[in-house]
């Protein structure tokens, strides 16, 4: 990793700290005294898909995969612990297990209107070669959605990228929702350009707990990720306790 990685990544970690401070205390500012201690309970996420795509990229070689996260919460704003997926071939490494030590804050303005603030220090097995770390900031306006993140080893090159996204999505009847996202993914690495991916999603709520998701995505010029970037269709079962 560069010099200049490291000062980015440190400048990151310091904003996310600047602003769970903050995060904290305006919490503490609403609640009063009476401010909600740690409940040490443990949100489990489940996320069973037809195939793995992320930022418009195949990620499980067009195989199904399933995407887990266990959470512990230590008071209502602050979760920390891992998330594990099945992958392959993301490299000629086949790498097939990917996994992250996550930390996010949750800063729950209104029911509509959310922000997550999210680091996570990465993993990939077989090898080491993709291994990482990322900031991100995902946030939610009543239907509108955007996202943030930037990743200090961008497919393995030891250069660092930010991706940028956000979208809008349309509620239906109360149990479904359907829109579009439009990201941009920015880097320096050698043989890589920036790019722009889509996607278009359907949710339907099946429950309090389970989602069911039908997505469609795409990349603009995306040839230097070979058939990685070819459009795809995929069917997702969200499960959440």
């Amino acid at each position: 990793m560069s010099l200049h990685s490291v000062k980015k990544f440190i400048i990151s970690i310091s904003v996310v700290g600047t602003l769970f401070s903050a995060e904290s205390v305006l919490a503490q500012i609403k609640a009063g005294s009476n401010s909600k201690t740690p409940t040490y309970n443990i949100s489990v996420d489940a996320r069973l898909l037809s195939q793995f795509v992320d930022r418009g990229l195949a990620i499980s070689d067009r195989n199904p995969a399933m995407n887990a996260a266990f959470l512990f919460n230590l008071g209502s704003q602050f979760k920390l612990g891992f998330w594990g997926s099945n992958i392959s071939n993301l490299s000629s490494l086949e790498d097939n297990f990917w996994f992250k030590v996550l930390a996010e804050v949750n800063i729950d303005i209104s029911k509509d209107n959310v922000f997550k603030i999210y680091i996570s220090d990465d993993h990939f097995y077989k090898s080491s070669l993709r291994n990482g770390q990322t900031v991100g900031l995902h946030a939610e306006y009543k239907s509108y959605l955007g996202q943030f993140e930037y990743m200090n080893n961008y497919e393995g090159s030891k250069t660092d990228a930010m991706y940028l996204n956000g979208g809008k999505l349309f509620d239906f009847k109360q149990v479904f929702r359907y829109g579009g996202l439009l990201g941009y993914t920015i880097q320096h690495a050698s043989g890589y350009k920036n790019y722009f991916d889509g996607k278009l999603i359907g949710i339907y709520k099946i429950n309090p707990h389970a989602l069911l998701e039908l997505g469609g995505t795409f990349v603009l010029d995306g040839s230097h990720f070979s058939r990685r970037a070819d459009p795809s269709i995929y069917l997702a079962v969200d499960l959440a306790y």
